[in-house]
């Protein structure tokens, strides 16, 4: 029910006002749900960082716990 401009070289339409801000609104959606997906991976990664440290700090811990154990173990073999 509205007159458009039309341009017979490229063979389209001209875009009107609401045509624009109906994009320029699907691009700001586009736009903030790509930062969303940023701002979810970004607090996986950190996550992952977090249980990784986690997982060596217990590594550590086991592997002192074993060193002590190979000590104790030696010092019984010593006693015989």
């Amino acid at each position: 029910g509205k007159l458009r401009w039309y341009d017979p070289r490229t063979g389209s339409y001209l875009r009107t006002f609401d045509d624009e801000a109906d994009r320029a609104d699907r691009a700001e959606d586009r736009a903030d749900r790509a930062e969303e997906r940023a701002a979810g991976e970004a607090a996986a990664r950190r996550q992952a960082d977090e249980r990784a440290e986690q997982e060596s700090a217990r590594a550590d811990r086991a592997e002192a716990e074993l060193r002590r154990l190979r000590e104790r173990l030696g010092r019984l073999g010593d006693d015989e």
